[in-house]
C-alpha cells in the first residue's frame, strides 16, 4: 500500500492511518533501511499522539478534492486550492507565508519552485510581497 512509506510524507491523513505511524515518534517504527527521525523531522497529525501537532482549521467555503494538499509545502496553483477562500493554499504559493507558516509542512518550501520569477508569479495573496527579499 502506498500510505506506509517509512517516511513522513503526503500519505499523513486519517484515511491512511497517519502514514501508518511513520509520522510520530511515538508511533515510527525504523526499519533496515530507514531509521525513524533521522533523515527528516516528523509532522505528528495523528490526534492520539502526544505528539500531536495541530493543522489549522480548513474553511467551509473551501471545496477542493484533496484538502490534505491544502499547507503541504507545494503551491497547488489548479483548481481552488490558491484561492482566497483556501487561504491562498494556506500560503503554499507565496515564497513568505509558506517559509513562515508556523505549523510543519510535509514538503517544508519548495525553495526550487519560487527561484524562477515565472513561478513567482503563483503568488496570488495581495497581501503579501512576491519577492520578500528584494
Amino acid at each position: 500500500a502506498y500510505c506506509d512509506s517509512n517516511w513522513w510524507d503526503f500519505y499523513n491523513t486519517e484515511a491512511c492511518k497517519w502514514d501508518f505511524g511513520d509520522c510520530c515518534p511515538d508511533t515510527c517504527k525504523s526499519t533496515a533501511d530507514i531509521i525513524c527521525g533521522f533523515s527528516s523531522p516528523y509532522d505528528c497529525f495523528d490526534p492520539t499522539s502526544k505528539f500531536f501537532v495541530s493543522r489549522p482549521p480548513i474553511p467551509s467555503n473551501c471545496t477542493v478534492a484533496d484538502t490534505s494538499r491544502l499547507g503541504d509545502g507545494r503551491c497547488d496553483d489548479t483548481g481552488d486550492y490558491n484561492t482566497e477562500k483556501c487561504n491562498w493554499d494556506f500560503g503554499d504559493c507565496c515564497q513568505k507565508t509558506c517559509a513562515e507558516a508556523e505549523w510543519f509542512q510535509p514538503f517544508q518550501c519548495d525553495d526550487y519552485f519560487y527561484s524562477d520569477d515565472y513561478n513567482a508569479s503563483a503568488c496570488k495573496d495581495p497581501t503579501v510581497p512576491i519577492r520578500p527579499n528584494v
